[in-house]
């Protein structure tokens, strides 16, 4: 194979991955309570500690120590 075809090769895959880039799957879990409500107006209202992974200043509403538990399970069906 000539150093050509190899770089020609190597362009086209390159271009070709970028499609597969744009097809990933994201989990997107800042708070189990911002993802019931879509993350609408999660930034600013200060319900409960996982809004600080959005905006830390919002730690100065809150009165006391404050801790925020979640889980998402992701429930595959693959045949």
């Amino acid at each position: 194979m000539s150093r050509f075809s190899k770089t020609l090769l190597a362009s086209a895959l390159t271009l070709v991955a970028g499609g597969a880039n744009a097809s990933a799957f994201q989990l997107a879990e800042v708070s189990t309570s911002g993802l019931g409500m879509a993350y609408a107006g999660n930034a600013a209202v200060a319900d409960n500690a996982s809004v600080i992974a959005t905006n830390p200043a919002l730690m100065t509403r809150f009165q006391g120590a404050e801790m925020s538990v979640g889980g998402i399970l992701v429930d595959t069906d693959l045949h």
